[in-house]
């Protein structure tokens, strides 16, 4: 493959992602999704959320959360937060301080 075969393609390839990307952007006001969907797309912040979190509190080599570790109380502080006020910034907040506080005891 030659540099202007890389390059073409290179930008083909971003013209389509983008294309994709933004048809949703500009084409959601004219289009009606179903009520299905709208009400599903609220629970992507808290699944994206627990994607990001869990692999850093569980071990990555078996899969299991170590109760030795200030990352797993801490996330059990932010869990109960969560349920309790329902608000991804003061839970991410306490999450973070509970952390915080457990690294700086000594767990």
């Amino acid at each position: 493959m030659s540099n202007n075969q890389l390059w073409l393609t290179l930008l083909f390839m971003g013209v389509i992602t983008l294309s994709l990307r933004g048809s949703f952007i500009f084409l959601w006001r004219y289009l009606r999704p179903p009520d299905l969907l709208i009400s599903a797309l609220k629970y992507v912040p808290a699944a994206v959320l627990a994607a990001l979190v869990l692999p850093a509190v569980l071990n990555a080599e078996t899969l299991q959360a170590s109760v030795i570790s200030a990352r797993f109380p801490a996330a059990i502080i932010a869990v109960i937060i969560a349920w309790w006020r329902k608000n991804v910034l003061i839970t991410i907040t306490a999450g973070m301080l509970s952390l915080w506080a457990l690294k700086f005891l000594g767990l």
